[in-house]
C-alpha cells in the first residue's frame, strides 16, 4: 500500500491535493492536540467522495510541540510498523508546519524515504528524493478535475444555484454576443453608465413584451437631477445600442420608444452593475478559466429554503487550484469634495472581498476589485496591504 504522512493543515486544499493527483491507499495526518471537528470531517468526506480514500484509511495522529525528540520517536515508530508490513511510505510537506518539516527531513534521511510537495499555483508535483523510490514512480497518476463547487465544498460552503438570476447566464452563444455588444458600448461610456441605467430603470420598464415608451419631458426631468448625463448623451448611447442590434430605439411624438431584444439585454440596461460583471465573466472564460457570475455562497454549505447566511460574489474564477474572487464596482467609490477625497464605499468593498476570499479561498486565493475609479495614494496602499489587485475593466471585445 501507499501510505502518505503529512501535516494536517488549516489550508484545506493542502490536505487533499496529492490524493487528487495520485492514487493513495492511506493517509496519516499529523496534528498538534485536538483539531476542529467540522473541517476535519469535511476533509474526510471530500477524500471519500472524490479520491476513493475511505474514512477507515484516514488517521489523525496527535503530537506535542513540547518535546521534538519524543514527537520524532512517535512518528518513527508508526512508520516502521508500516514499512515492516511492506508498505511504501511518503512524506508530503505541502503547507507543512516548520517543526513537522524538520521531523520529516530527519526521518527521510534516516529511513531513506522520499519527500514531496505540490506547487499549487503551478499545479505540479515537486519531489525531493530521499529514498530509492518516488511517488510519481510508484503511485498511479490521475487528475481529478477541480471545480468551483468542489472549492466551496472543501472550504465548508456551497454555491446556492437557486439564487442565481437566469438573466445572468451567458451559456447561450446568442446571449453571449448580445452581452459583448452591450459591453462594447458600455466601455467608452462607463463613467456615465450608472446614470444611464438608473434613468432606464426608473422610467423605461417594459410592459411584458419588452417594449417601453416614456415622454421626453419625464426623461429630461430625470436627467436634470445630476449625474453628468444630458439628453444628448442618453440618446447617443441609445443610438449606439440600436446599431449593435440589442434594442430598437426611436423618438417621436414627444416620446422615447425602446424595445429590448430579450430579458438579458433589458437586465443589463436597467441594472447598474450587471454589464461589468458579465463582461468580466466572459473575459475570465476567454482566458481559459472556469468562472461563475452572480454567485451566492452559503456559509455552512447546507442549502435551506430560508434563513441561510450567504454572501454574493460578483465573479469567481478558477485556474487549476487557485480561485479568484472578483468584486465589480461600476459606481464612483471615491468622491472629490473640494480638496477632500470622500470614501463612497471603497473600504467596505475591500473588507467584504477580503472576508469572503479568506473564508472560502484560503491562502492561495486571488482578490480583485474591478473599477474604473482612479485609486491611488493611501487608498491604493490599503488595497495592496490586503493583497487586493485593483484592475480596470477589460477593454472592448472583438465583435
Amino acid at each position: 500500500m501507499i501510505i502518505l504522512y503529512e501535516f494536517y493543515s488549516k489550508e484545506a486544499i493542502d490536505n487533499v491535493i496529492t490524493c487528487m493527483n495520485y492514487e493513495v491507499d492511506e493517509i496519516v495526518y499529523l496534528c498538534y492536540g485536538d483539531i476542529e471537528e467540522r473541517p476535519a470531517k469535511t476533509t474526510v468526506d471530500f477524500l471519500g467522495k472524490y479520491c476513493n480514500v475511505p474514512a477507515n484509511r484516514i488517521k489523525f495522529m496527535k503530537l506535542s510541540r513540547k518535546n521534538a525528540d519524543k514527537m520524532i520517536d512517535t512518528i518513527r515508530s508508526d512508520i516502521k510498523r508500516e514499512m515492516a508490513d511492506g508498505n511504501k511510505v511518503f512524506f508530503d510537506v505541502t503547507g507543512g508546519d516548520e517543526l513537522i518539516l524538520v521531523a520529516f527531513g530527519k526521518l527521510s534521511a534516516e529511513l531513506e524515504l522520499p519527500m514531496h510537495s505540490f506547487d499549487m499555483p503551478e499545479g505540479r508535483l515537486r519531489e525531493y528524493g530521499g529514498g530509492s523510490y518516488s511517488l510519481s514512480g510508484c503511485a498511479t497518476c490521475r487528475h481529478i478535475k477541480y471545480t468551483l463547487d468542489m472549492q466551496m465544498e472543501l472550504y465548508g460552503g456551497a454555491i446556492n444555484k437557486k439564487l442565481h438570476r437566469s438573466s445572468m447566464s451567458v451559456s447561450d452563444e446568442t446571449i453571449r454576443r448580445d452581452v459583448i455588444s452591450i459591453y462594447n458600448v458600455y466601455y467608452p461610456e462607463k463613467k456615465h453608465w450608472s446614470r444611464f441605467t438608473t434613468v432606464l430603470r426608473d422610467n423605461m420598464k417594459h410592459d411584458g413584451n419588452l417594449s417601453v415608451s416614456q415622454t421626453v419631458e419625464k426623461i429630461s426631468a430625470s436627467l436634470s437631477n445630476g449625474g453628468g448625463l444630458d439628453p444628448y448623451g442618453l440618446e447617443s448611447i441609445l443610438e449606439k445600442l440600436t446599431r449593435k442590434g440589442v434594442i430598437d430605439y426611436s423618438k417621436s411624438d414627444g416620446r422615447y420608444h425602446v424595445k429590448y431584444k430579450n430579458e438579458t439585454v433589458q437586465t443589463c440596461l436597467t441594472r447598474v452593475g450587471d454589464i461589468l460583471e458579465l463582461g468580466t465573466l466572459i473575459s475570465e472564460r476567454e482566458k481559459g478559466y472556469s468562472a461563475e457570475v452572480d454567485a451566492f455562497i452559503d456559509w455552512d454549505g447546507v442549502i435551506h429554503d430560508a434563513g441561510d447566511l450567504f454572501n454574493e460574489v460578483d465573479v469567481i474564477s478558477l485556474t487549476g487550484y487557485v480561485p479568484t474572487f472578483i468584486s465589480c464596482k461600476n459606481g464612483r467609490l471615491l468622491k472629490e469634495e473640494g480638496s477632500k477625497t470622500i470614501d463612497n464605499g471603497y473600504k467596505n468593498a475591500l473588507y467584504e472581498l477580503e472576508t469572503i476570499a479568506r473564508r472560502f479561498g484560503g491562502k492561495y486565493a486571488q482578490k480583485v476589485l474591478v473599477t474604473w475609479n482612479d485609486i491611488e495614494g493611501a487608498y491604493l496602499e490599503r488595497a495592496q496591504e490586503m493583497g487586493i489587485e485593483i484592475r480596470e475593466p477589460e477593454p472592448p471585445f472583438s465583435d
